[in-house]
């Protein structure tokens, strides 16, 4: 009787070992979790602080001065064209979305000769 009761003693031993073995165990991988939960929590939150950054840097405000001082869109050279309005790189090197709306504006009042004290350009004669 006393060898099965020293045989249950270490097999209750060996019980415990294990179930302490276990719980340590899961210890150290939920604080691996944890830790890797972190590590992506501040991953993300660089990345969209960069991100942030880089859209800050790259896009500029927009501000009615600016966005008139832009190049001519080609909707505004093309209908210049249908008014009849010759524009080249020598009469308007820098043509700008403000002086496209004055030329056209211009055309269309038929008042192509000045406008501001600037050349304004040419009125083709096959209307």
């Amino acid at each position: 009787m006393a060898i099965a009761q020293a045989t249950l003693d270490r097999l209750a031993a060996r019980q415990e070992a294990i179930v302490r073995e276990r719980q340590e165990r899961e210890a150290v991988r939920a604080q691996m979790v944890a830790e890797r939960r972190a590590y992506c929590a501040e991953r993300d939150a660089a990345e969209a602080a960069e991100g942030a950054a880089e859209i800050a840097t790259t896009q500029s405000v927009v501000t009615p001065e600016n966005r008139r001082n832009r190049p001519a869109t080609d909707a505004q050279r093309s209908y210049l064209r249908r008014l009849g309005v010759s524009i080249t790189d020598q009469t308007e090197p820098n043509l700008t979305v403000a002086r496209a709306s004055e030329l056209i504006d211009a055309a269309k009042n038929e008042c192509l000769e000045s406008i501001g004290g600037h050349y304004a350009g040419t009125v083709d004669a096959h209307d």
